[in-house]
């Protein structure tokens, strides 16, 4: 083991001397190799993310930006069920319904702390063991590499609360290949292990058992040199990753759509199927085609998307294909008006009221069906239309 040197930041000492009655929700060091790492630490509730870890997270990453003694940033989350399982929704919910403040601003920040970390300078790489979900997504997948094991569980699962998929997702799923981000952002279905590498959300896959290993690679590059390019901690990640029977970057094969293929349930079709299908011009043409399959996986994934909210698929649609052309900067531009749009909408409580909350397991989502979505509903959800600032439902 190469010895480290710790040092706890100005930030968290600030913390500590502050919150002794309850522990950080993040915690952060630096190695004497200049590492730095941040832990997300709230492992009883997943590390779901709120608005006070965010608050935390942002001078931290600032100062990783100025300090030139952090060559490189790790993040990770504490405890082995979850890197990140989400945002903390429930909060979120209750600011809306006592028409609080909470809300606008654990979007805005967390926009804010996800692009910080999708334009770092310096070679972030996140741990992303166990649970990755929404909001874990985005403090992941714009960073420079993902290291995903097989504990890793993968999903933006927005649209079942009547949500969308946020956090830069409008810019990162469009961009996986055969329109698997269509099918991902509509379904919230759920990737595991190696197949959040084969899909192309993960860069390296490891065992977990070798993430000690994966650390003291990254640690090895640092001691070499006075900084650490990008390239140089690729290089770390990939011999590690081989040499521990994990799986370096590379670019994806047909095995790695057989791989999905089978995960998914696609049957004797395999890929292609998802690629055919959630590639059609419409939310309407897609289920059409679904229905129109004989295919399992057709019937299961119809059955899937009548259970989400009709206004978050008709809007999540939109939000993919008008993400395939924006810069990462304009996709968090874009989501910041969408999601001030869900607030006002019935559906976004209602959705985390049934299925988190109150667990009743049956949201009563306002249209009910896809056909009383109207286009000028979902024009209002990207500030366009007459519409922008009421709370119409579409009927």
């Amino acid at each position: 083991m190469l010895a480290l040197r710790t040092i706890v930041s100005r930030q968290t000492a600030r913390l500590l001397s502050s919150t002794t009655h309850h522990p950080l929700p993040v915690i952060d060091s630096l190695s004497s190799n200049g590492v730095a790492t941040v832990t997300l630490s709230r492992p009883a509730k997943l590390n779901a993310l709120d608005l006070e870890m965010v608050r935390v997270m942002q001078p931290l990453y600032d100062g990783f930006v100025k300090n030139r003694a952090v060559k490189a940033v790790v993040l990770r989350g504490a405890g082995e069920r979850a890197f990140c399982a989400g945002g903390d929704v429930a909060s979120i919910v209750k600011s809306i319904e006592t028409h609080g403040k909470v809300h606008e601003a654990f979007f805005d920040e967390e926009y804010k702390l996800d692009l910080t970390i999708g334009t770092l300078p310096k070679p972030h790489i996140a741990l992303i063991d166990g649970i990755t979900m929404g909001g874990g997504f985005g403090l992941s997948v714009h960073g420079h590499f993902r290291v995903a094991t097989e504990r890793t569980v993968f999903a933006m699962p927005e649209t079942a609360i009547g949500l969308f998929p946020d956090v830069g997702a409008s810019y990162v799923l469009p961009r996986l290949r055969g329109h698997l981000g269509m099918y991902l952002a509509l379904t919230g279905a759920r990737l595991k292990g190696q197949t959040v590498q084969n899909a192309g959300i993960a860069t390296h896959f490891v065992p977990s058992a070798a993430l000690p290993a994966v650390l003291e690679a990254i640690e090895a590059a640092a001691s070499r040199s006075d900084s650490l390019s990008v390239s140089a901690v690729g290089a770390a990640l990939d011999a590690a990753c081989a040499a521990h029977g994990g799986q370096a970057h590379r670019e994806a094969t047909k095995a790695d759509n057989d791989a999905l293929g089978s995960a998914l349930g696609l049957g004797s079709e395999g890929f292609g199927a998802l690629e055919r299908i959630f590639g059609l011009g419409s939310l309407e043409a897609v289920l059409d085609a679904l229905a129109q399959s004989s295919s399992p996986w057709a019937a299961s994934t119809r059955a899937t998307l009548a259970k989400m909210s009709p206004t978050s698929l008709k809007v999540t649609f939109a939000q993919i294909r008008r993400g395939a052309h924006l810069s990462l900067a304009d996709a968090f531009a874009m989501e910041s008006t969408m999601v001030r749009r869900f607030c006002r909408h019935p559906d976004f409580t209602e959705g985390v009221n049934a299925l988190l909350i109150k667990k009743t397991g049956a949201p009563k989502w306002n249209p009910a069906d896809v056909a009383h979505v109207s286009d000028s509903l979902v024009a209002e959800f990207f500030g366009e239309g007459h519409g922008r600032h009421g709370h119409g439902h579409g009927h």
